[in-house]
């Protein structure tokens, strides 16, 4: 697959298959930061279309119950490990938001923090697999967040991990933005056909095509950027890749319902059948 940039994103989708229309939609809390209470953050979700909601350790217990109510899903709960030299610990809260969502179907979304010059692998992985035997017990499953700048940076880091673990509900996740602002945009399909094996989430967001790209770039509305949304969703059919995806809004500027109405919009045309 050659990767082309064509123009505006909404019109780089023109082949449609089953899968990408039937993909489960759900929208990153930090698109919903404008918005303060819990049941408003819901009824703006539905309001859109969206299936649910991307949130994050602390907001398991008020968020939660609304979305109960309103029959969408917390298809993520974010939360953080951090590794030193000696150990690597998680969230304090993890047990028992792990506890409250036995049953709901989300992933523990896990980030990790520590020294990238260090190989601090031993520990996160000995954390990650007791995260997941905790996860496990309650239906739930694990994926590894990549993000810039942390121990787990890339989709690469992820699934290295995650074939550490070697925990059948452990997977890999792949970031566009993360990886947008990381690397060679050529080798996003390397990249992608290497994860896909382990890969149960993915996140996306409008953004320009570019390499090493700046994060005002990288993170943009979907209806957004130039980056061929299209090609990335024909490529995740490639690889079989069936799970949801989130979308990305960290640090967009405006009014957030504008800009979920946008994006939820630019979410449609891209994946309705022609």
């Amino acid at each position: 697959m050659k990767w082309i940039s064509t123009g505006v994103v909404l019109l780089m989708s023109a082949c449609i298959t089953e899968a990408q229309a039937a993909r489960d939609f759900f929208a990153f809390d930090n698109g919903l930061t404008q918005i303060k209470t819990p049941k408003e953050k819901v009824e703006v979700l539905k309001e859109f279309g969206y299936a649910g909601i991307g949130s994050r350790s602390g907001q398991v217990s008020e968020l939660l119950p609304e979305l109960k109510a309103a029959g969408l899903k917390m298809y993520s709960s974010y939360v953080g490990i951090q590794a030193d030299d000696k150990e690597a610990t998680y969230d304090a809260r993890l047990p028992g938001e792990i506890n409250l969502l036995k049953g709901e179907g989300t992933f523990i979304w896990l980030f990790i923090r520590g020294d990238r010059k260090k190989n601090l692998d031993e520990h996160v992985v000995k954390t990650v697999r007791d995260v997941a035997e905790m996860a496990d017990k309650a239906g739930l499953q694990v994926s590894i967040y990549p993000h810039k700048g942390f121990y787990v940076a890339t989709a690469l880091d992820s699934l290295r991990i995650a074939e550490k673990v070697d925990h059948p509900n452990v997977g890999a996740s792949f970031n566009l933005c993360h990886f947008l602002m990381q690397n060679n945009v050529d080798d996003l399909e390397k990249v992608i056909r290497k994860v896909a094996s382990r890969m149960n989430l993915v996140s996306i967001n409008g953004a320009d095509r570019g390499s090493n790209l700046p994060e005002v770039k990288a993170i943009q509305r979907l209806d957004k950027g130039d980056f061929d949304m299209g090609k990335l969703l024909e490529l995740l059919d490639e690889v079989k890749y069936e799970g949801p995806v989130g979308l990305q809004c960290y640090a967009i500027e405006g009014d957030n319902r504008e800009n979920l109405a946008a994006s939820m919009s630019a979410w449609k045309r891209m994946t309705s059948k022609k």
